[in-house]
């Protein structure tokens, strides 16, 4: 079952009581433009790394520009989404959704979304 936890939580620094980071769990970032332009700075995987090194954490960042939390567009011949958490070993995820699907003026719909996407990717083995 992956886990996932809200980045503004972590940012702040105070923890979520059901959240623990584990000893070498994968941690993947996923979503869109944010996601992706954290990939050009290693701040955020410092940060975790400098506050658990006793945990021999992996953290992969699967973040691209225009990716939506219901489609995710790749050339041809590119694992799907589901199947590059799987290649990551993904145990934690960090979701960078919504400022996309934002302009879409479809809240409901982007709850929806979200929701399925969620329910699917922790059932993911």
């Amino acid at each position: 079952m992956k886990r996932f936890l809200p980045l503004l939580i972590l940012l702040a620094g105070c923890g979520s009581p059901a959240f623990e980071l584990r000893e070498n769990d994968h941690i993947v970032l996923v979503g869109n433009g944010l996601a992706d332009r954290m990939q050009h700075d290693g701040w955020l995987e410092a940060y975790i790394q400098l506050a658990h090194p006793e945990l021999g954490l992996v953290i992969r960042n699967q973040g691209f520009t225009g990716d939506r939390v219901d489609a995710r567009p790749r050339s041809n011949g590119y694992p799907t989404a589901g199947d590059y958490l799987s290649l990551s070993e993904a145990d934690v995820l960090f979701a960078m959704f919504g400022y996309n699907e934002s302009f879409d003026g479809d809240p409901d719909g982007f709850a929806e979304a979200l929701g399925d996407w969620v329910d699917s990717t922790r059932t993911r083995s």
